[in-house]
C-alpha cells in the first residue's frame, strides 16, 4: 500500500459495530453490523476489536465521540466511536473502525483526523455519514482516510498548539524518555481539549529516538494492558495500573535540575519551540543515529550536548523557557505572525464615557510610545525573535488566582515592564481632536458619587453594566479603583491597584465597552494578564462569562475607536482582541458566531482608519475552527451586496 504522505490514496477496510439483536457473528448485542470483510477476516479482527469498540456510556464524563490507534501484534486499526442510544433505549456506542494492516496510516496522520473531526468534523472518512444509519448486513466498500488529514496547514496548525502547550509536552516526553517501553496515561483535568497537540509535540520529539509502538485512545475509563499505548482517562482508576503502565501528574514529576531525563526533555522543547520544523527534524536525526543501541541515561546525556551548539541563545535548561509558542507556521516565510503572548491589550468604549478621569489624550495617541512612530505604519504582528527575553505583564497574576476575587498581588516593578512605565494618565491636556459621541445607554457612575451606606451598585448606571454581564462585586471593585485613580491625579497607588485587582473576568469585558480612559488602559492591561494566565494554564471561564465575552467581540467595531487610543501598547491591544476571540471561538456555543464576526470584520474595514491588525486578530482565532466556512460565505455575501452584485426581485436580468 501506499505511504502516509500528502496524495497517497490507501484503501482500507471497514466495518461498523453498534448493538443488534442479531449481527454478522450471529449474536445478541454489540458487535459487526456491516463491513467489506470476508466472514473469517472478520472473525479474526473482532476477537481483537472487542475491548476497543466501546465506551462506558454510564461514567459521567463520557464525551460524545472519541478516537483511537490501537495495534495487535503487527497490524492497526483506527477507531471512532459515537455515543448512541441502542435499541433497548439503553446508552450506547457506535463504532466505525478501519482496519490498517500495512501501517500505511501513520501516528500523526491519525491525530490530524481527530483534530479535523473535532473542529469540522466528517469522520474518518471526511464523509460524515451517520453510524446508525448504515443497514445491517450491507457489504460495505474499501475506503481511504480523508484526503485533509495530509493537508500541510492542517498539520502547521497542530504543531503551533503542540508549541503553545510545551510546558506539558516537556513533562510526557520526559517520562517517554525515562521510561521508553512503559505505556502512559494522563488526566483530563491536566491535559483539558489538548491531548491532540500534546500527543503530537510528543510523537514529534520522540519517535525519532524512543522505541515503541504509537497508539491512543482520547478517552478510556480504564488504563489496563490491552488499551493503547497513551490515553486520557477523566479520573485515575481505583485500580492499580498494569505493571508497564505509568499515570503521568504533572504536578509530581521531578524539575529538570532535579532529573536528567526532564533536562533532555527540556532541552528538545526549547529547541522544539525556537527553531523552524525543518532544522528540528534535521536535528532528530543526527539524535536517530547517535543514540541508536544506546540506553535511556545514554540518550538523555546525548540530548543535553545539543545545548551548547543548538540552544545556545536560551535560557539554561532549568530556567523559565522563553514563551513564544504562538509563532507562524513553519512554511510561512514571509513574516506572517499569529498574534500571541507577546502581544497586548487595547480598549473600545462603546459605552457612555464613563469615570472620566483626567483630560483626554490628543489625536497623537496612535503613535507608538516607543520609538519607531506611527504604529499603523508597522507590521501589526512582527516576528518574534527566538533569543527575545518572554515579555512581562505590568500585573502580577497569582497562580491560583480564579476569574473572580483574585487575590492581591504585588506589581512587577517599572523597570520589569517591556514598554515606557506607565504614562502618567491624566496629565496630558492636549484635546482629543476626534470627539466621540455618547452613546443612547444611562450614564456609568462617577468615582466622586458616593452615597453613605448604598452600596454601590444600587447608584445610576449599575443597570447597563449588569444588563451587560457585570457582577456586582466586580462593579464595586471597578466603581473603587476609578475612585482611587482620580485622587491620586490619575497616577497608579496601592489601593488603586488592590481594587483593581479584585475585578473579575466578566466585569472587565464590560468595562472594556463602558469605561473610558485613564481607567480603560489599565482595564485593558489587567484583561492581557488574565486572558494570558489562562491561556497558558488552560483554563476554561465559567459559563455565565462566554456570553459576556461573546457580546463584547461581536460588537469590537461599536468601540474598537476607544481601545485603540486608550494608550495601551498596540501589540497589547492587539493581543487582547485575539485572546477574547479564541475564547469564544474556543467554547463553541454560539451557532452563529461564523456570521456574527463576519459582520464585525465588515463593521470594521468600514471605519475611518486602519483597523486591519484587529480584523487579521479575528480572522485568526476563528481560522481553524468550523466557524470558517460560515464566515467566509457570509463576509462574501457582505461583500457582493456591498458592490450591489447580488440579483433584486424585479431585475431585468434576475
Amino acid at each position: 500500500m501506499a505511504a502516509d504522505h500528502v496524495g497517497s490514496e490507501p484503501t482500507l477496510d471497514q466495518t461498523v459495530y453498534r448493538w443488534s439483536w442479531e449481527h454478522l457473528l450471529g449474536r445478541k448485542g454489540m458487535g459487526p453490523v456491516a463491513t467489506s470483510l470476508d466472514g473469517e477476516e472478520l472473525r479474526g479482527w473482532d476477537g481483537e476489536l472487542d475491548h476497543h469498540v466501546s465506551m462506558d456510556r454510564s461514567h459521567p464524563e463520557c464525551p460524545t465521540w472519541s478516537m483511537g490507534r490501537v495495534r495487535f501484534k503487527d497490524r492497526y486499526a483506527l477507531l471512532l466511536r459515537e455515543a448512541a442510544i441502542h435499541g433497548t433505549n439503553r446508552p450506547g456506542t457506535d463504532t466505525h473502525v478501519l482496519l490498517d494492516p500495512g501501517r500505511t496510516v501513520e501516528p500523526h496522520t491519525m491525530l490530524a483526523m481527530v483534530w479535523l473531526h473535532g473542529n469540522r468534523g466528517g469522520g474518518l472518512t471526511g464523509t460524515g455519514e451517520a453510524l446508525a444509519e448504515v443497514p445491517e448486513g450491507t457489504r460495505l466498500p474499501a475506503v481511504a482516510i480523508r484526503p485533509d488529514a495530509y493537508d500541510r496547514d492542517i498539520r502547521d496548525w497542530i504543531r503551533q498548539d503542540a508549541r503553545r502547550r510545551f510546558d506539558l509536552v516537556e513533562v510526557v516526553l520526559a517520562a517517554v524518555l525515562r521510561d521508553p517501553r512503559k505505556t502512559y496515561a494522563l488526566r483530563v483535568a491536566d491535559v483539558g481539549d489538548d491531548f491532540v497537540p500534546v500527543l503530537w509535540g510528543v510523537f514529534d520529539l520522540a519517535m525519532a529516538i524512543a522505541p515503541g509502538f504509537w497508539t491512543f485512545s482520547t478517552f478510556e475509563t480504564n488504563d489496563g494492558p490491552v488499551k493503547p499505548r497513551f490515553v486520557l482517562v477523566p479520573e485515575w482508576p481505583t485500580t492499580q495500573p498494569p505493571q508497564d503502565r505509568l499515570r503521568i501528574a504533572p504536578e509530581l514529576e521531578p524539575l529538570p535540575e532535579d532529573d536528567v531525563f526532564a533536562a533532555a526533555a527540556a532541552t528538545l522543547v526549547n529547541l522544539y519551540r525556537t527553531r523552524p520544523w525543518s532544522e528540528v527534524g534535521a536535528t532528530l536525526a543526527k539524535l536517530r543515529t547517535a543514540t541508536a543501541r544506546q540506553s535511556p541515561r545514554e540518550c538523555a546525556d546525548l540530548v543535553i550536548e545539543l545545548e551548547p551548539d543548538y540552544t545556545r541563545h536560551l535560557p539554561a535548561v532549568s530556567a523559565p523557557p522563553p514563551r513564544v509558542g504562538d509563532r507562524a507556521p513553519d512554511h510561512a516565510d514571509d513574516g506572517w505572525q499569529l498574534p500571541g503572548p507577546a502581544f497586548r491589550p487595547v480598549i473600545p468604549a462603546g459605552g457612555p464615557p464613563a469615570w472620566p478621569v483626567g483630560s483626554a489624550r490628543g489625536a497623537d495617541d496612535d503613535a507608538d510610545d516607543r520609538p519607531g512612530g506611527d504604529s499603523r505604519r508597522r507590521d501589526p504582528f512582527p516576528p518574534i525573535r527566538p533569543d527575545a527575553p518572554p515579555p512581562e505583564t505590568p500585573y502580577h497574576v497569582p497562580p491560583d488566582a480564579g476569574y473572580t476575587q483574585s487575590p492581591q498581588a504585588p506589581y512587577a516593578s517599572p523597570a520589569q515592564a517591556p514598554y515606557p512605565w506607565p504614562p502618567q494618565a491624566g496629565l496630558d491636556s492636549t484635546p482629543d481632536s476626534t470627539p466621540h459621541p455618547a452613546p443612547d445607554l444611562p450614564p456609568s457612575p462617577r468615582p466622586d458619587v458616593d452615597t453613605p451606606g448604598r452600596p454601590r451598585f444600587e447608584l445610576p448606571g449599575w443597570p447597563v453594566w449588569e444588563g451587560w454581564g457585570a457582577t456586582p462585586d466586580g462593579f464595586d471593585a471597578l466603581f473603587r479603583a476609578a475612585g482611587a485613580l482620580e485622587r491620586a491625579g490619575g497616577r497608579e497607588s496601592a489601593d488603586f491597584r488592590d481594587e483593581l485587582e479584585k475585578a473579575d473576568l466578566a466585569s472587565l469585558v464590560v468595562a472594556l465597552r463602558l469605561v473610558d480612559r485613564p481607567l480603560l488602559r489599565h482595564v485593558v492591561l489587567r484583561l492581557d494578564a488574565l486572558l494570558r494566565r489562562d491561556k497558558e494554564d488552560n483554563r476554561r471561564p465559567d459559563r455565565h462569562v462566554r456570553p459576556v465575552v461573546a457580546g463584547a467581540v461581536i460588537r469590537l467595531h461599536e468601540n474598537i475607536d476607544a481601545i485603540h487610543r486608550c494608550g495601551a501598547p498596540p501589540e497589547v491591544t492587539h493581543g487582547v482582541v485575539w485572546l477574547l476571540a479564541r475564547l469564544v471561538v474556543g467554547a463553541g456555543k454560539v451557532s452563529t458566531l461564523g456570521e456574527a464576526l463576519a459582520a464585525t470584520v465588515w463593521e470594521l474595514d468600514r471605519l475611518d482608519w486602519d483597523t486591519t491588525a484587529y480584523q487579521r486578530a479575528l480572522v485568526y482565532a476563528l481560522w481553524s475552527s468550523r466557524y470558517r466556512d460560515p464566515f467566509l460565505q457570509e463576509h462574501g455575501r457582505l461583500s457582493m451586496e456591498a458592490r450591489n452584485l447580488v440579483p433584486r426581485r424585479g431585475d431585468p436580468q434576475r
